[in-house]
């Protein structure tokens, strides 16, 4: 029987191997080259898969002649396939799961497809129809991101030394700090980009090097991100409704001004698809720089039975029936109306939520993703809905 062999250096690889049992295939894993070699003496390999890119695992597969399936998660993808040692190959096949980095990328490149994440058959639980223990669940990861890319930014204006260049680079910190205040209501990634430019034309002289640039952009898009946040988890707090939130310390202090609010760490959340479950609402704030993936707690939510409110994207739109599998805001006061709606409306709610369980177990468990993988070497597409648009 032939093998797959799966490079074991990511956390959810028990998923990965879980998945590919539910389809009948033998997988073995490996750390190292010496490991490799060790199945590859004894075994007839099918193809080797890499989770997220690992430049090892690909030279392997060029030396031995291997099929190589990356699935990656990380962002920038053009940028990982451009730095592969050797030239892309009929039997390399990239799986991503950011949608704006799909589109990108199949432009260039052949064997490019667009797979978001899954989740474990682990979260799957009936759906609750009574019995609930929270009304509203939150849970706010990495807040720690934000203040990294502060200081990241903070180091780019210490390390100006040319007045001229520091006077425009002042020019324009101004105006993206005007433009934070004037857009913070709108979900938009594409703002800043868009404000860069349209100030260095008319500065005359582009202050930033190409790694300032990001790191400027990363700043501005991480606060407008924060503050859209705070914003919701705000208005959230004032609906009157109980509300369950986990996130780091950054938050505490802003949420002990709330009665209706329970504040836990992130140390507490423990099996998270139990909460889900035990919630009648499961709020998703999705950062502005990351709307071109589907959040893979979406997938999490479905498999737990439970009812979905994410912040919207074409790409949750593209994949998911919007009001029928989950539901999706644009803006705080959508949040809120709809947070009302589903809260009052119980029936409503229970049958997304059944339905979107439903569209999971039949189109985006880990198997169904698994075994798309594998059957594309062949240039077959298994029974599985990736983009309603297509």
């Amino acid at each position: 029987m032939n093998v797959i062999a799966l490079y074991n250096k990511y956390s959810g690889i028990n998923e990965i191997v879980d998945g590919f049992k539910k389809t009948n295939k033998e997988v073995l894993l490996f750390g190292s080259a010496e490991e490799f070699n060790a199945i590859y003496s004894r075994h007839v390999i099918e193809f080797v898969m890499d989770i997220n890119f690992h430049p090892e695992v690909r030279d392997i597969c060029v030396k031995n002649g291997l099929s190589y399936m990356l699935w990656n998660f990380n962002p920038d993808a053009a940028a990982m396939i451009s730095s592969f040692t050797a030239p892309m190959r009929g039997n390399d096949f990239i799986f991503l799961n950011n949608k704006d980095d799909y589109n990108e990328c199949s432009r260039k490149y052949g064997n490019i497809f667009y797979l978001p994440l899954s989740t474990t058959d682990s979260f799957i639980m009936t759906p609750r129809y009574s019995g609930f223990e929270n009304q509203i669940l939150i849970i706010v990861k990495n807040n720690e991101r934000e203040i990294a890319a502060e200081k990241s930014f903070q180091k780019i204006i210490a390390e100006q030394k040319d007045e001229r260049h520091l006077k425009n680079y002042r020019l324009i910190k101004s105006l993206a700090s005007a433009c934070l205040e004037k857009h913070k209501y709108i979900f938009d990634k594409n703002i800043f980009p868009e404000l860069l430019q349209k100030s260095i034309d008319d500065c005359g002289m582009d202050p930033f090097d190409e790694e300032d640039r990001d790191l400027f952009l990363d700043h501005y898009i991480r606060t407008l991100s924060s503050i859209q946040k705070e914003l919701c988890i705000n208005e959230i707090c004032l609906t009157g409704h109980k509300v369950c939130f986990y996130g780091d310390r950054s938050y505490e202090k802003m949420l002990k001004l709330y009665k209706d609010t329970e504040f836990h760490t992130l140390e507490e959340c423990k099996e998270v698809h139990k909460l889900y479950n035990s919630s009648k609402i499961n709020i998703i704030l999705t950062e502005i720089q990351n709307v071109g993936a589907i959040p893979k707690d979406v997938f999490n939510m479905l498999a737990a039975g439970a009812f979905v409110l994410s912040t919207h994207s074409s790409e949750i739109a593209s994949v998911f029936k919007v009001g029928n599998h989950l539901e999706t805001f644009a803006d705080a006061k959508e949040l809120i109306d709809k947070i009302h709606l589903y809260m009052s409306n119980d029936s409503m709610r229970q049958r997304i939520a059944s339905s979107g369980q439903a569209e999971f177990q039949n189109f985006h468990s880990m198997s169904s993703r698994l075994s798309y993988i594998c059957m594309q070497r062949f240039n077959k597409k298994p029974a599985i809905v990736i983009d309603r648009k297509q």
